[in-house]
């Protein structure tokens, strides 16, 4: 779900990276399970230069290993080609010590390539035939 500003959420990790990642392009997006928020998509829309940026993906640790994060994954996504985007990109960097960052690279690789003309970053051409999310 949008959220609107940081006072939406009652999580407050996940209300502090919100505000932390504050930036007139960004959106934010948060997952619920059974009434509970579990975790955070931060993106960044630049989609005046036809791509979007996967600011943050957190997820609580209470709820990983569970396929949040790759849901989170596809609702930016989604989100970018809405924007009609061409290409989204990231920077997988390890907020917490799970998992680090060769784990989350490794995570990302499997549709992510490394990005030809920013360096440490990684990007995915996209296309409309991804999942439809209503927002």
């Amino acid at each position: 779900m949008k959220i609107s500003s940081s006072s939406e959420l009652r999580e407050p990790i996940l209300r502090e990276r919100l505000e932390r990642g504050y930036c007139s392009r960004l959106q934010g997006f948060f997952a619920s399970h059974n009434g509970k928020e579990t975790g955070l998509l931060l993106h960044e829309d630049w989609s005046d230069r036809k791509s979007g940026l996967i600011y943050e993906i957190f997820v609580l640790p209470s709820f990983r290993r569970k396929g949040l994060g790759a849901l989170l994954l596809i609702c930016a996504e989604q989100y970018a080609i809405q924007l009609g985007c061409d290409v989204i990109r990231l920077k997988p960097h390890a907020i917490a010590q799970e998992p680090d960052n060769i784990t989350l690279k490794n995570w990302y690789e499997k549709n992510y390539q490394p990005c030809a003309d920013i360096n440490e970053f990684m990007e995915k051409y996209l296309n409309s035939s991804i999942l439809s999310i209503d927002f």
